[in-house]
């Protein structure tokens, strides 16, 4: 049991360090008990010390030599556990602590106390500061130390509901359409990509939705559910997927990989499990696809020499035909 003069913390951890991926700390100031809480992400003995603004300038003032460290938790949930740490004693407003908010990510206080509060950045200021961040780019031992940081990370249920609540009814303003409009990735980077989120380092890798999944997905909650796409959208995807812009344009699927695609849909759009299972199309559909066959051109089977029209056409003739191989008997 860690005491202050007007708190106790309760201690209850086992050390782990190699299969954990942060901590909860407790710094006390032996002078005058006061007391700041916060997590790293890392082992406890790598050195980190903390980030908290008040209570870095009570360090340069106290000296880290008149203060104690106290784990309070060490796991992969460090983050939420630091968060009820703060809630539960209210670090914000205990008259002992160097904590600003009972936020577990830091920041400065708030309102009136914010030091920007009533203010606005000046448009030379803006300019500055978008200046120094143009161009920047992380160097390659960055990157590797960036993707260590996430490797393996475990996203929390609470976590997940704040960033959806956080995304919910977003849209990109103007200027960032604007910036993203024109830009493409190199073939390096969609390489990159693709290695990334094939087999088993696809997030989805030996996953399926659940039932329950699925129907928040479809009817109502479905995001184009009533909504049609308007000819110059249509026209765009299209535009997107054709020629060059299309991801197999001048590439052929090998046998291998036609196979595998055959046995991955083989049951799945039978019986009950067919989308149209149960229904039938109306008029209006029906007339549709008749139009659609009559404007289609006639073609004649090379093997058989049929004359038809369609997808059976290509179905059951041409390469398919069952008189191909008969003309070289």
């Amino acid at each position: 049991m860690l005491k202050t003069a007007n708190i106790q913390f309760s201690v209850n951890y086992t050390s782990n360090i190699e299969s954990t991926s942060g901590f909860v700390y407790c710094w006390i100031n032996n002078i005058n008990s006061k007391w700041y809480i916060g997590s790293h992400k890392g082992s406890i003995d790598d050195g980190y010390v903390g980030s908290g603004r008040i209570f870095k300038q009570a360090i340069g003032k106290h000296g880290i030599e008149n203060f104690t460290r106290h784990i309070l938790y060490e796991g992969d949930f460090y983050r939420e556990k630091e968060q009820e740490f703060l809630e539960f004693f209210d670090a914000a407003n205990h008259s002992n602590s160097y904590n600003l908010n009972n936020k577990s990510f830091g920041g400065h206080e708030c309102g009136e106390k914010h030091p920007m509060y009533g203010k606005k950045h000046t448009e030379e200021t803006k300019a500055k500061m978008s200046e120094n961040r143009k161009n920047r780019k992380h160097t390659k031992e960055s990157k590797e130390k960036i993707s260590k940081a996430h490797t393996g990370k475990i996203i929390s249920n609470h976590t997940k509901e704040k960033l959806r609540c956080a995304n919910t009814g977003r849209k990109h303003t103007k200027e960032e359409l604007a910036k993203m409009q024109g830009r493409k990735m190199s073939e390096e980077d969609k390489e990159h990509l693709r290695k990334l989120n094939r087999g088993e380092g696809n997030p989805f890798y030996g996953r399926k939705h659940t039932e329950e999944t699925l129907d928040k997905m479809r009817g109502s909650n479905n995001s184009m559910y009533g909504k049609k796409h308007t000819e110059e959208t249509l026209r765009k995807i299209s535009d997107s997927s054709k020629g060059e812009n299309n991801g197999m344009y001048g590439k052929k699927h090998t046998e291998e990989s036609i196979q595998k695609m055959s046995n991955s849909m083989k049951g799945k759009m039978a019986g009950e499990k067919h989308p149209n299972y149960g229904k039938n199309h109306s008029q209006e559909t029906k007339s549709n696809i008749s139009n659609a066959l009559k404007n289609l051109p006639e073609v004649e089977c090379p093997h058989c020499h049929l004359e038809g029209k369609g997808p059976n056409m290509k179905r059951y003739h041409f390469d398919n035909c069952k008189h191909k191989n008969k003309e070289n008997v």
